[in-house]
């Protein structure tokens, strides 16, 4: 066996390829995550460590709808114009990441009790399926689905900057 990789080793050096390469391929793009987030992350689980103890989500089983709610609920805020948390002074986006963060620890560890409600059990994907409905409905009409594109409610960040300029020039 020891023969056999020492000739692949060869081979792929004779090639011009780091033998290193090969096995670092295979290895998860961890580089690929922004480190924004990361660190946005890292400081969230930081502020909830010192507010009820570090890992304190390993030491007993959390609860998923506990931490759903908790996410959603970042997300809600900073989606309706709150940037920062008041109470920790961080970006809700950071302690959506790091609340997300510990359910999928959760779910890894096997040191989770799913809560979720019954009808968002696996396999249900009522949720998946409603916006699967909508998307085919919408996508059948270009003329439904050009007019969702201009999406007026939202401020001009260039996304429809071409439009907008003609229906300025009108």
């Amino acid at each position: 066996m020891a023969s056999n990789n020492n000739n692949i080793l060869r081979r792929d050096r004779d090639r011009g390829l780091n033998p290193k390469d090969a096995i670092g391929v295979t290895k998860v793009p961890l580089s690929i995550v922004p480190y924004s987030a990361i660190v946005g992350m890292a400081l969230g689980l930081h502020s909830g460590g010192t507010k009820y103890g570090p890992f304190n989500y390993r030491d007993i089983p959390v609860q998923t709808h506990i931490y759903i709610e908790a996410a959603l609920g970042h997300c809600m805020s900073w989606a309706d114009g709150e940037d920062y948390d008041e109470e920790s002074g961080l970006s809700h986006l950071y302690l959506a990441l790091s609340t997300i963060a510990i359910i999928i620890d959760g779910l890894v560890a096997g040191n989770i009790i799913d809560t979720r409600h019954t009808l968002s059990k696996p396999g249900a994907g009522t949720f998946s399926r409603s916006l699967d409905t909508t998307k085919h409905r919408v996508l059948a009409d270009p003329e439904k689905l050009k007019e969702l594109m201009k999406r007026p409610y939202v401020k001009s960040v260039g996304v429809n900057k071409g439009e907008e300029e003609e229906a300025a020039d009108d």
